[in-house]
């Protein structure tokens, strides 16, 4: 009998299940002794002895139990007033998936391409998010900021959803006893002596694990939102599949074929000289120095144009104009040059007579120039590449003009057009326009630069690589 595929709401409450379970282990072994809170209490309710000190004490039972946490308010979405003991929460679920997408980036491409550092503090390591002043966030303050963002988009859909009637079902609150009960089994610890053994009540495990104000009542009510959430954001998916028919979808499309197709294209572009204006010279004369400027442009585009009877032959046409880009890119780097001393003249000298080992750099120069050289080919190829452009794209960067011109033409038009700032370009239709269809990659990544350094391996390190890569293929397309 097949195996019954697993919904997307068992598959989500399997997957946070785990991450809560992981989560509670490690923050488990960090803390063998629970709080002696009953004794800070009776301490505290002890000490009766002015009105000030009966205020205090009172605050400091509220505040130690979590009631404060939990009637303090920490931010207001909609009608939903968010306490700061939920707060808390969802920044601790919001860093645990950082920690775990960061973790998973490692494992499955070789680098963190989060950049965040899991082995240190939020606050001592900068992320990739700005504010709005373009300042860099901190990685404290970028998860304050998802934190919020997810509270709205939370809350937004469950204030709907509470709207439209939906409620936990009984298998929701069956799943909740379950998580509730394996929590409860964590926090009364394995009933050994070992040093992860834990041995506490469920409430104090839970302020111990996510802070004041989360005690079970709390995390059952907030289980609760987050199965009603799910569940409409479920059925929300589903109603817009089921709107959005193939035969719906068809339609809208041939409304306008050319605003989702797609053409490729070789392009090469000219830009003119940005004129400034001369002493005494008025705007007009400045004007049309300018028009002058830019039709110099247009008629370089066009003469290579006049060379591009195929493909190849307009990346040959664009070839030298690629060569003196680069040409003039080198001659505006400055170089700081200072003279070779003689200790670096001796030095140089008495590594010319150590053959051996200019043999074999002369080697290894060999084999970086000629992968120098396949580099370079490559980006000269990309200098005109334009597959698979869309008609928006092209209207943007170029003319709306352009736009309407390469999704009309056939394989091999050809034709110049000019910018709004005056840079002109010279486009080549390779391939007329062509629906886009959407492709399902699997891949494995073989780093060819150093993990922890960021230093590319040596040309043998690479040749190990790319012969795995094409030992991996083999058995993949044998089916092994």
């Amino acid at each position: 009998m097949a195996k019954k595929e697993k919904s997307k709401a068992e598959l989500y409450r399997e997957e946070r299940k785990e991450r809560i379970a992981t989560a509670a282990k490690k923050n488990a072994r960090k803390s063998r002794k629970h709080p002696k809170a009953g004794k800070v209490i009776g301490k505290i309710i002890g000490i009766v002895l002015i009105v000030a000190v009966v205020c205090g004490a009172c605050y400091g039972i509220l505040d130690t139990t979590g009631v404060i946490a939990r009637t303090r308010t920490a931010l207001t979405i909609g009608d939903n007033k968010i306490s700061v003991a939920e707060y808390g929460y969802m920044y601790y679920m919001q860093y645990q998936n950082t920690v775990s997408q960061a973790q998973q980036s490692e494992q499955q491409y070789g680098y963190n391409m989060y950049g965040f550092d899991y082995t240190k503090s939020p606050a001592e390591q900068d992320s990739t998010g700005q504010d709005e002043d373009g300042n860099t966030l901190t990685w404290a303050d970028q998860l304050k900021k998802n934190t919020v963002t997810y509270l709205q988009e939370f809350y937004t859909m469950y204030s709907i959803a509470v709207k439209e009637g939906y409620k936990p079902t009984e298998e929701n609150l069956k799943d909740i006893d379950e998580q509730i009960e394996s929590m409860r089994q964590t926090a009364a610890g394995d009933g050994t002596t070992s040093q992860n053994s834990i041995s506490m009540s469920l409430n104090s495990y839970l302020k111990l694990q996510y802070g004041k104000g989360v005690t079970e009542n709390f995390l059952r009510d907030l289980m609760k939102k987050e199965m009603i959430v799910q569940k409409y954001s479920e059925d929300k998916q589903q109603s817009f599949e089921d709107s959005y028919t193939d035969e719906k979808l068809d339609e809208e499309y041939k409304k306008d074929t050319t605003e989702y197709d797609a053409v490729d294209l070789r392009v090469y572009n000219f830009e003119p000289e940005t004129l400034t204006a001369e002493e005494g010279e008025s705007e007009e004369a400045l004007a049309k120095r300018q028009e002058a400027e830019n039709a110099k442009a247009m008629e370089k585009a066009e003469a290579l144009l006049k060379k591009a009877t195929s493909e190849e032959a307009f990346k040959a046409a664009a070839e030298p104009f690629i060569e003196e880009k680069e040409a003039e890119e080198e001659a505006s780097i400055v170089t700081d040059e200072t003279e070779e001393t003689e200790e670096e003249a001796a030095e140089a000298e008495e590594a010319k007579e150590e053959t051996k080992e200019e043999d074999a750099k002369a080697e290894d120069t060999k084999a970086e120039d000629a992968e120098e050289a396949e580099e370079e080919e490559h980006d000269h190829d990309s200098a005109t590449k334009a597959y698979g452009m869309s008609k928006s794209n092209l209207t943007s960067s170029i003319s709306e003009e352009a736009g309407k011109w390469a999704f009309a033409a056939k394989a091999g038009a050809k034709k110049a057009f000019a910018a709004e700032n005056g840079t002109a370009y010279a486009l080549y239709v390779v391939k007329a326009a062509y629906p886009q269809e959407g492709v399902d990659v699997r891949h494995i990544l073989f780093m060819t630069v150093d993990n922890e350094s960021g230093e590319k391996l040596s040309a043998d390190e690479i040749a190990e690589k790319k012969a795995k890569s094409e030992e991996v293929l083999a058995e993949w397309e044998a089916g092994e």
